[in-house]
């Protein structure tokens, strides 16, 4: 049960009716226990019994008090407009400390139980992740019961959930400031909308269908995709049971804290003033984040009739580069959602970028055209925060499962490239699978969970995959993949980082090439040439550079590259880059509209609890941990030599891109 609301306009709360100042303070100690207890949005039952325990002693000392009332916040939490009064008295009262520590004895009564009823009665709808991965779904509610109550008892405060020991400093605070401003409490608190904007999501999810679940073949080869055969990486089904338990001990256990600690926290985001969304932040944005990855030089005839007045205007010492998004024209929205075919015009200057033009709907916007334009940056960063997580950074994850699949069917274990794929394939696998077949993947976009922000159904989800798997033919922007076999190539110290980590894999690769029998890898390139896109023939493979490059394409793509994808995404404000928009695009003629007019509270906060939950960087083993076990001293030497190249790169990177102290070796999120 969620906390209800209260209207602040409402005459009729408890405090109304005891008139005597002692029986006030009384009645509002007790309120103020309640309020704590229910933070966490339900009363355990030793809470319920601590909070009686208050009230009949209230009750010994006065016969008049009120012990009727209290235990209407036994099913009830008290109101906003309750716990204001309460304040009021209480911040007047010399004892004021003694009822946060009467509060806090509330709090802690629930002990490492309280998880339980907080599962069965409302967390638990936050943690239905846990099914998406298993291979006994009759037995995974008891699973999920005793894991969540172990992982919270070693990590809650003195029995106290993370809810309630916030609002329990808050009240502390508020209790110790002179005097309690009732006014200024309503004017600056957000609490009840926090409470509000749960509610909301609770509804949507109770309100939505369920999705049929895809079902993937099982095969001991990689298989395609029954929804879409040929326009997805293949999938690889048969994984051993030991990586499935490992992946739930690693990384669904993450998941479960972020849902069960972080809820709060994210509120507190989606409700945040978000910094101001101006030009320069837009360029900076384009210029350091991974959204510099969409940037290029080559313009469609299309492009040139858009924007046909700056390209007159261009002289010839300007380098124009677009960011182009216009495949979202083709994907549906739920109603009320907006997205839009959108591209920017961006011009390279000594600092990095200057946004010239954006184009919404084939009709271009200037920055001199106010509501507009505002709404025009919104859709261009919204459609590349779409493309990201929901297009090209797909590639770096699913055409290497079969790499890993095959080479564990074709290449013995022993064999040093056997070894090298091995070492950062750590998770990879039910990790990928569970992003593409679970219901309940962000992926899948289903409304029943609540860390779900995509702006429509799972099948525009997967249109945006397909997209930038494919290619569109004569669209520079949207090549088809292609196994790399050479570094990244756009502008932006992004890119810098990436190949200079891709120099130092590639070296060691060479290495590891020289020393391989090249004959025993051509069935083995066979197999992945007929599965992945751009990977070399066992022909082809008969020179050591191309297997040397192979080694390196997998390496950086599933660590470097990934890593730092992930890392430099994450930190992005959900209020800059919205998966969902609430308004219209941009027309021309658009009347004005604010920040939190432009996106909802409930939106922001499932981006963002997302974001913590799946983009963020939660390293489990990271590069320099890695052991390659090998046997040939020339390559336990270069090894060592390679981690120590890797730092150097650290080293010699800008402040903001020294993380290999965190990079992860493998796909771990």
């Amino acid at each position: 049960m969620l906390p209800a609301s209260s209207d602040l306009e409402d005459k009729s709360s408890l405090l109304d009716l005891v008139k005597e100042s002692a029986q006030q303070v009384a009645i509002s100690s007790v309120l103020l226990a309640a309020s704590v207890a229910w933070a966490d949005g339900v009363v355990q039952l030793n809470e319920k019994n601590k909070l009686i325990e208050m009230a009949k002693r209230e009750q010994e000392l006065d016969p008049n008090f009120p012990f009727d009332k209290v235990t209407t916040w036994l099913s009830k939490p008290p109101s906003e407009q309750e716990v204001d009064a309460a304040l009021g008295v209480l911040s007047q009262d010399s004892k004021s400390s003694e009822y946060i520590v009467r509060a806090q004895s509330v709090a802690e009564a629930h002990g490492s139980l309280g998880i339980n009823a907080i599962i069965g009665t409302g967390i638990i709808a936050f943690l239905p992740i846990w099914l998406v991965f298993s291979l006994v779904p009759g037995i995974i509610t008891g699973i999920t019961v005793a894991t969540s109550l172990k992982l919270y008892s070693s990590t809650n405060f003195k029995g106290i959930s993370s809810e309630e020991e916030t609002v329990l400093n808050w009240l502390s605070e508020s209790l110790n400031e002179e005097g309690y401003d009732l006014q200024s409490r309503i004017k600056n608190s957000n609490w009840k909308n926090k409470i509000e904007t749960l509610r909301t999501v609770m509804d949507e999810r109770s309100m939505a269908s369920r999705q049929e679940k895809w079902v993937p073949p099982k095969d001991t080869k990689p298989v395609q995709c029954p929804q879409y055969p040929e326009r997805m990486p293949p999938s690889v089904t048969d994984i051993a049971d030991s990586e499935y338990q490992e992946f739930r001990s690693k990384i669904v256990k993450r998941y479960m804290q972020a849902l069960i600690g972080e809820t709060w926290s994210s509120l507190e985001v989606a409700h945040n003033l978000p910094q101001s969304l101006d030009d320069e932040l837009l360029n900076d944005i384009y210029w350091n984040s991974p959204f510099s990855r969409f940037l290029t030089a080559e313009f469609t005839d299309n492009d040139l009739t858009v924007f046909q007045t700056f390209f007159e205007q261009k002289s010839s010492e300007d380098i124009f580069y677009k960011i182009d998004h216009s495949h979202l024209k083709d994907q549906k929205t739920y109603p009320g959602v907006y997205i839009a075919s959108v591209i920017g015009l961006f011009r390279l200057i000594d600092e990095g970028l200057q946004v010239v033009s954006i184009s919404i709907n084939d009709k271009s916007f200037t920055p001199n055209q106010g509501e507009s334009w505002e709404r025009a940056r919104l859709f261009l960063l919204q459609g590349s925060s779409l493309s990201l997580v929901g297009g090209v950074h797909a590639s770096l994850h699913f055409p290497t499962d079969s790499v890993i699949a095959i080479t564990r069917q074709y290449i013995p274990e022993n064999n040093p490239i056997a070894k090298i794929i091995e070492a950062h394939s750590y998770l990879q696998l039910p990790l990928n699978y569970g992003v593409r077949w679970s219901p309940r993947s962000y992926a899948h976009n289903s409304p029943r969970e609540i860390y779900t922000a995509f702006p429509g159904p799972r099948e525009d989800v997967f249109h945006g995959f397909m997209t930038y798997y494919e290619g569109i033919e004569g669209n520079s922007a949207y090549p088809n993949y292609q196994f790399p076999l050479s570094p990244p190539e756009f502008p932006g110290p992004y890119c810098q980082a990436l190949k200079q980590y891709y120099d130092v894999i590639l070296e060691f690769c060479r290495t590891i090439a020289n020393q391989s029998d090249l004959n025993n890898l051509v069935q083995w390139a066979d197999e992945l040439n007929a599965l992945v896109p751009g990977f070399p023939s066992g022909k082809e493979i008969e020179n050591s550079e191309i297997l040397a490059r192979i080694l390196t394409g997998y390496i950086h793509s599933v660590s470097v590259w990934h890593y730092l994808e992930h890392t430099l995404y994450s930190r992005l404000p959900v209020h800059h880059n919205p998966h969902r928009i609430r308004v219209e695009p941009p027309t021309g003629n658009d009347l004005k509209t604010e920040w939190w007019q432009r996106t909802r509270h409930t939106d922001l906060f499932r981006q963002e609890i997302a974001r913590r939950m799946f983009y963020e960087s939660h390293t489990v083993r990271n590069m320099l941990e890695v052991e390659y076990d090998f046997e040939n001293e020339l390559l336990i030497k270069a090894a060592k030599r390679f981690k120590k190249d890797l730092t150097k790169v650290d080293e010699s990177l800008p402040e903001e891109l020294q993380l290999l102290h965190d990079m992860a070796c493998s796909i771990q999120f």
